[in-house]
């Protein structure tokens, strides 16, 4: 049992996940891979704090992110 369940592994599902974490919910995240959309974008130039940033940096910077936060009450 969860008390949240987050669909999608892009900038929405990973803000959830990390303010899931914060408040320590149990949380399962499911998704493909992460990034969501950003994977498939060269370079993306309006993602706050950077003029510009790969679609693949921002998707291994999310993951980063979102696992750092794992632990007992967390799962992927």
């Amino acid at each position: 049992m969860y008390d949240l369940i987050i669909l999608g592994g892009g900038p929405a599902g990973a803000a959830a996940s990390v303010y899931s974490a914060r408040k320590q919910l149990k949380t399962a995240i499911i998704t493909s891979e992460f990034g969501g959309q950003s994977v498939v974008s060269e370079i993306i130039y309006n993602w706050i704090g950077n003029p510009e940033i790969s679609g693949a940096e921002l998707a291994e910077n999310l993951k980063k992110h979102i696992l750092y936060y794992k632990g007992p009450f967390w799962t992927s």
